[in-house]
Formats: structure tokens, sequence, C-alpha cells
């Protein structure tokens, strides 16, 4: 896939060669700490008997993989 960003934040992309343009505007990402990956947390956690709560350990928290990392 390609996506070709342009400075107003639209978009358009390319999947199998086919351009496309996109139905919303790209936006910056403002300050931020570790954005992590929340699925890899799912694989991790804990769910109870009825199902009522998850529970995902703390470590597992702070080693989850980043995608973007933290950025002023």
């Amino acid at each position: 896939m390609v996506i070709a960003v342009q400075k107003d934040g639209s978009f358009t992309y390319n999947i199998k060669g086919a351009w496309q343009d996109g139905e919303q505007k790209a936006i910056s990402v403002p300050p931020h700490g570790d954005l992590i990956e929340r699925d890899k947390l799912r694989e991790k956690e804990f769910v109870h008997d009825d199902d009522a709560y998850a529970v995902v350990m703390s470590r597992d928290i702070r080693n989850a993989p980043a995608i973007i990392p933290a950025n002023e």
C-alpha cells in the first residue's frame, strides 16, 4: 500500500495499482507518550470466569511494543 498525504491533510492511497481518495483527513499526532500495540496486550490479558473484567499485568503494559515512540 502507498499513501500520499498532501499538506492540507487530504490523501490518496494505492492498493494493487488502483489509486483512491481518502474519505478523512490525516492529522498530526499531538505530543504523547508511547503509543502501544493494544492487540499485543490482549494476547496476555486474563479474563475472569464471568467475563465481567479483564486483567493485564503492569509489566506487560510497560513492555508492550511501541507503534509510535514517545515524542514531545
